[in-house]
């Protein structure tokens, strides 16, 4: 087990304090490609919209700045995105380029070799 959340749902559209709060602490900015905006400041963004899916979830969800979340949502303009289940995000330009977004680790992180020998003694005090 290493702590992650792999999902939490629920039948209404906003999504509760339990996936909100998972999906801020996953994605500290925007999830578009280059964005750097809080995601505190973000809306949390049905990558099916809800209408389709009648399903809010932690895995359908990245936080989208109004900006980007607009550009999403405009099907004239062409952009495409894809939701995956470990919290990245794909982007499909209007030419067909994509790009990945990929939520940073969390939590610690041991290198190996980092840590002090183990000894079967206890240090003498």
């Amino acid at each position: 087990m290493n702590g992650t959340v792999l999902e939490a749902s629920t039948a209404r559209h906003d999504p509760g304090v339990l996936i909100s709060e998972t999906l801020l602490a996953r994605h500290p900015v925007c999830a578009w490609p280059g964005c750097n905006r809080s995601s505190r400041e973000c809306d949390r963004d049905h990558g099916t919209p809800f209408a389709v899916s009648g399903q809010t979830s932690l895995a359908g969800l990245a936080p989208l700045c109004e900006y980007h979340h607009v550009i999403k949502d405009t099907p004239e303009w062409g952009w495409t995105t894809t939701n995956h289940p470990d919290g990245s995000l794909t982007l499909t330009t209007p030419t067909g380029h994509r790009y990945t977004t990929v939520p940073p680790a969390r939590g610690p992180i041991i290198r190996s070799g980092s840590l002090p020998p183990t000894s079967a003694d206890p240090p003498p005090y």
